[in-house]
């Protein structure tokens, strides 16, 4: 199964990479990153980022929190 990594950055965007599992003869390989998402988040700095399931939330330096459905690209 596929893993997912968010992150933020203070240039205001929040990214998303899918972390393709590992091939079953090497399981000590890394898997390589494929982003999945870029969005201009924020006005200003994004301080954090969550997720649970579906959803990513990311809170900002312009005091804001946008959610977003990670399987339609759009805020929710």
């Amino acid at each position: 199964m596929a893993s997912h990594v968010f992150a933020g950055c203070y240039e205001r965007f929040i990214f998303g990479f899918v972390v393709p599992p590992g091939s079953d003869d090497v399981p000590e390989e890394p898997g390589t990153l494929a982003r999945m998402f870029t969005f201009a988040a924020h006005k200003h700095a994004v301080k954090c980022v969550a997720s649970c399931g579906p959803y990513v939330a990311s809170g900002g330096a312009d005091d804001t929190i946008h959610l977003y459905d990670v399987q339609a690209p759009t805020a929710a």
